[in-house]
């Protein structure tokens, strides 16, 4: 009984607390069963935007519905590399090899599968006892494993078959002949083996006789530039027939003179690393123009970047979980593919620019060399008129040639560079959609701070042009810089001159510069001017005159020149921004330029006398009397004038 009693006591005195505790855990258990439910709403409304099958188009993240199917389409790329010890070396990173370079462009897209052997050659290639046999069943098994053909198979062979009989290597020689029927057959095993594959031959490359014959221990050559050019031809003349696309290597490289292309070798035969991008930016321009779906597809990616999911959180906080989540989520994912499809597009173009600014320096030296020929044929004629009037006429019709090249050069190079143009213009469109959403500037005081003369000179906060009339009339205007001795005026926000292509060869160092070698500052009115600082010369292919540095003056009349052009375009620049009216790129348009200088134009007068009875608007006015003027004030300690505000 008093056990009992003292159990009902105890039971008793919790009554009271008991209702607390209840209430407390029902809530809990509410507001988690709640949760539980609008997260798996969540959840599934994303996995069905991701997965819908009523638009399989929408988006660059479209996941393959059978990973086995027989067409390449429908699968993640497969790369087959095929060949000899030139592709095998290819795989090393450290000398910047061809392959690693494609693993490194497309590991997001495209699965690369080198099978490169050192040392063979087409005969050991197909001999029944190694290819039918031993990699044949390797090479099926893994196509079986993977479920599909590869997109693009490339054979490069060659050689090993050129190798002299009277060399050291000759055992491993192939008759021209035989070569020819050894690739053919090789090319029908593909083809049966993967009926969907793209096919690509590639030529044996050059040779550099003069290293190889310094490696020989016997002094006698093992290979040589001219049966290494034999089995070239016959290579293509093999595509030709069986109607594939070929990669002439060995044309390419004897372009250029002997000692250019020994560069690009670091034994005589195999690529160093200059060869193998070269071989690598070869490669890509093949792809490009005989296999272009291939290419579409190479800049794909099968899995979608971090940055999609990253914006879906970011807007779903914005937007603090919405009804139409599902819909939020279905539009980042289209955005986020536009984002990723303008930057491919940005960097195939940055590909392109690089590629046609080789081909333009390629023809340029070309041209000079030819011209400086021609004066030397010029100056020697005397004697033999007709022996000489013949040389004449064929460095003249080699010139004419070398012109039409480097026009084509010339006009595919400012194609290039529209293509980036409008290239950055989609990024900046695809990425408006984040911006929309964005959340909103930070206020005024929020420590951005404005450089001068290379230190920090305090929090700046630039108030909008529809504020200025807020302004006290006490307000400090903007002074007119001065520059000090030893002092250089900087820009506020210099420009980044690694964004902007180097076109012009300088003979005098052999490096690409921005601007050429007779480059000078044109003398136009103030206008013009800015709007070469600011956008440069297109027709010119000048980038924007902001970037000159005076390492890229070649001598001291023309750095003093642009030491007073650039004092008056600081001086404007900084009135521009002052207003508020700079527009933050890199690379403005002319209309651009054109619109921040209306800003400024209106209430930027100069006096033209001492007596200041007589303005002068400054758009009327040379640069050169512009600069003398402004000079003239700074050293009165005058400030700058006023630009009235609306």
């Amino acid at each position: 009984m008093n056990s009992g009693l003292s159990v009902s006591k105890v039971v008793t005195r919790s009554r009271p607390v008991a209702p607390k505790c209840v209430s407390v855990l029902l809530c809990v258990t509410s507001l988690a069963f709640g949760a539980g439910v609008f997260l798996t709403w969540l959840i599934m409304s994303f996995a069905k935007s991701c997965t819908s099958e009523s638009e399989p188009n929408q988006g660059y993240y479209q996941p393959n519905t059978s990973s086995y199917s027989n067409t390449p389409e429908q699968s993640r790329p497969i790369l087959l590399l095929t060949g000899d010890s030139l592709t095998e070396y290819g795989t090393k990173p450290d000398n910047a090899g061809w392959i690693s370079l494609l693993q490194d462009r497309y590991c997001r897209s495209a699965d690369v599968m080198p099978r490169g052997l050192g040392g063979y050659n087409t005969k050991y290639v197909f001999l029944p006892s190694w290819f039918l046999e031993s990699a044949l069943p390797v090479i099926e098994g893994e196509l079986a494993s993977l479920g599909t053909s590869p997109a693009l198979i490339t054979l490069w062979l060659g050689a090993n078959d050129a190798a002299l009989l009277d060399g050291r290597s000759a055992w491993q020689h192939i008759p021209l002949a035989d070569y020819s029927t050894n690739l053919a057959q090789i090319v029908h095993t593909f083809r049966l083996k993967a009926p969907a594959s793209q096919i690509l031959l590639i030529t044996p490359a050059h040779v550099n006789d003069a290293r190889r014959l310094v490696d020989s221990p016997d002094g006698k050559l093992d290979r040589s530039n001219a049966a290494a050019g034999e089995y070239a031809r016959a290579c293509v003349e093999v595509a030709g027939e069986l109607n594939i696309p070929v990669l002439d290597l060995y044309t390419f490289f004897n372009a250029m003179s002997e000692s250019d292309r020994a560069s690009y070798l670091e034994d005589g035969l195999h690529f160093n690393a200059k060869g193998n991008r070269a071989v690598d930016q070869e490669l890509q321009a093949i792809i490009a123009t005989a296999f272009p779906e291939l290419l579409s597809r190479l800049g794909v990616w099968d899995i979608p970047t971090y940055q999609t999911y990253k914006t879906i959180s970011t807007r779903l906080l914005i937007f603090a979980f919405p009804p139409e989540a599902s819909d939020i989520m279905e539009e980042a994912l289209n955005a986020g593919a536009g984002v990723q499809q303008a930057l491919e597009a940005m960097r195939v173009a940055g590909e392109t620019v690089t590629r046609m600014e080789e081909d333009y320096a390629f023809w340029m030296a070309q041209y000079k060399r030819q011209t400086r020929e021609m004066a030397e044929c010029v100056s020697a004629e005397g004697q033999e008129k007709g022996e000489e009037r013949t040389h004449y006429q064929a460095l003249l019709q080699a010139l004419g040639d070398t012109k039409h090249g480097l026009d084509f050069a010339s006009r595919s190079l400012t194609e290039a560079r529209q293509e980036v143009a409008s290239a950055r213009a989609e990024i900046n469109s695809a990425r408006q959609f984040f911006l929309q959403v964005a959340p909103s500037n930070p206020p005024a005081n929020s420590g951005d701070k404005t450089i001068s003369n290379g230190s920090e000179v305090g929090n700046v906060a630039t108030p909008p042009i529809a504020n200025a009339a807020q302004q006290t009339p006490t307000q400090t205007p903007t002074q007119t810089p001065k520059r000090q001795r030893s002092e250089t005026v900087r820009l506020s926000s210099p420009p980044k001159r690694t964004r902007y292509t180097r076109s012009f060869l300088w003979d005098s160092d052999g490096e690409m510069h921005h601007f050429p070698v007779g480059f000078e500052i044109p003398h136009c009115n103030v206008s013009r001017a800015w709007e070469l600082w600011c956008c440069g010369d297109s027709r010119q292919m000048y980038p924007p005159f902001r970037i000159l540095l005076t390492r890229d003056l070649p001598n001291r009349d023309l750095k003093k020149t642009y030491s007073e052009y650039r004092f008056a375009m600081v001086w404007i620049e900084e009135e521009v921004r002052a207003r508020g009216g700079w527009v933050d790129e890199d690379h403005p348009a002319p209309e651009a330029a054109a619109a921040m200088f209306d800003r400024v134009k209106a209430g930027i007068a100069i006096m033209r006398n001492a007596g200041g009875r007589q303005k002068q608007p400054v758009e009327n006015l040379q640069w050169t009397t512009a600069t003398a003027l402004l000079r003239k004030r700074a050293k009165l300690g005058a400030q700058a004038p006023q630009v009235p505000q609306a």
